[in-house]
């Protein structure tokens, strides 16, 4: 029997967090951002609207090869002056028709920014089914797996005036 392993860690959405690899973890600021950094779910500037993200993919050319991802930011809570809590739901599904599939939702949640820091979590649900991985006298070659995963976010944007822009972020 094989280990089977998923490729959570390596799914990635959005052409700009794409275009900009790791980099964008600490610039993350839309409906992909838990793919990213949970904490960039604090950073976008609508906080009275759902914002939200799809993008289907065929990075290979493969046919049946596919990767899904959808987000979305929902409305942030502010319970008078006190700080604002950001929520986000998100899904990725990279899969190959009749062989393999993996899915992955999310369920993202922020505080912040206090004084320029902001912080963030997900809880991920993971499956994993290798349905076209079997041997020939049909037991599987490869189990399905399932599990529970976290991710956790710190970005810093500093409040002077002469560092305006510039963001410091680390992702687990």
């Amino acid at each position: 029997e094989f280990q089977s392993r998923g490729a959570f860690e390596n799914a990635r959405a959005g052409a700009r967090g794409a275009a900009m690899g790791s980099a964008f973890t600490a610039v993350a600021d839309d409906a992909t951002a838990p793919a990213w950094n949970p904490s960039g779910i604090s950073a976008h500037g609508k906080k009275n609207l759902v914002e939200g993200a799809f993008m289907y993919v065929n990075p290979y050319g493969i046919d049946g090869f596919h990767s899904i991802y959808a987000g979305a930011i929902l409305p942030s809570l502010v319970f008078g002056n006190a700080i604002a809590w950001h929520g986000a739901v998100s899904y990725h599904r990279l899969a190959v028709k009749d062989v393999y599939n993996e899915n992955s939702i999310g369920f993202n949640v922020a505080i912040g920014p206090i004084i320029g820091v902001s912080a963030g979590a997900s809880l991920n649900i993971q499956t994993i089914s290798p349905s076209g991985f079997q041997e020939q006298d049909g037991d599987p070659l490869i189990k399905a797996r399932s599990g529970i995963s976290f991710d956790l976010g710190i970005r810093f944007t500093p409040p002077v005036k002469k560092l305006r822009g510039a963001t410091f972020a680390f992702s687990l």
